[in-house]
């Protein structure tokens, strides 16, 4: 007898989850850091720098805030700490979350130090409290972390238009950002992941936090 639960799911369904499985994981919330620095290097001043500059400024970025925590969350994962790698438990969010704080605070000591201009510092400085906003309110209710990092990348758009930062390619840059984040919250919605307004919340927190953050200039 078939169930409701075990019933195969018709094609178009099939195509549909693995769709929004496809942007879910392209557009993870470990990547949007380094998202952002590609961001900035394409509408910026950055793209004038020689290339082994960017790439090493990519490494970093994604190093410490993509593919460390990617192994840790693994790890407690193998550990049995986490049941889902997806992170998809409200409840087992907690250490993730920490563990992706430390790299922003990593990376935000090392920019200082190579005195990084400090609307890309405060980028990193915009996704570290947007994490941790994201992890008191993680606390009672589930926000999404995808979507807020999707937010913090139109407010940085919104921030580098705002501070008259875009050189080049800027029109063509937020138009992608836009469908992206549109595609992201979509998916997230066919893959019952969240509801709307968690959506919603998860582009208003990113959003904010990096947009007020990155008006910090010294």
């Amino acid at each position: 007898m078939t169930t409701a639960s075990t019933r195969t799911l018709p094609l178009y369904e099939r195509l549909l989850n693995g769709a929004a499985g496809f942007f879910s994981f392209i557009f993870s919330p470990l990547l949007a850091p380094t998202y952002g620095i590609v961001i900035v290097w394409l509408t910026t001043i950055l793209m004038l720098l020689p290339g082994g500059t960017v790439r090493s400024l990519l490494l970093t970025v994604f190093s410490l805030t993509c593919l460390v925590p990617l192994l840790l969350i693994g790890l407690l994962w193998k550990l049995g700490i986490v049941s889902d790698p997806g992170l998809n438990k409200r409840s087992e969010r907690t250490w993730p979350f920490a563990i992706s704080a430390t790299g922003y605070a990593v990376v935000i000591f090392l920019m200082i130090h190579v005195n990084a201009p400090s609307w890309i510092t405060m980028f990193i400085a915009g996704g570290l409290v947007a994490t941790i906003v994201a992890a008191i309110v993680n606390l009672r209710w589930k926000i999404s972390i995808h979507l807020t990092g999707m937010g913090g990348l139109l407010g940085l758009m919104c921030r580098l238009y705002a501070s008259h930062l875009v050189l080049f390619n800027g029109f063509a840059v937020m138009s992608a950002i836009i469908v992206a984040t549109g595609l992201v919250g979509t998916s997230r919605l066919i893959l019952n992941r969240h509801t709307p307004l968690q959506v919603v919340a998860g582009i208003a927190n990113g959003f904010i936090c990096v947009f007020l953050l990155t008006a910090i200039k010294w």
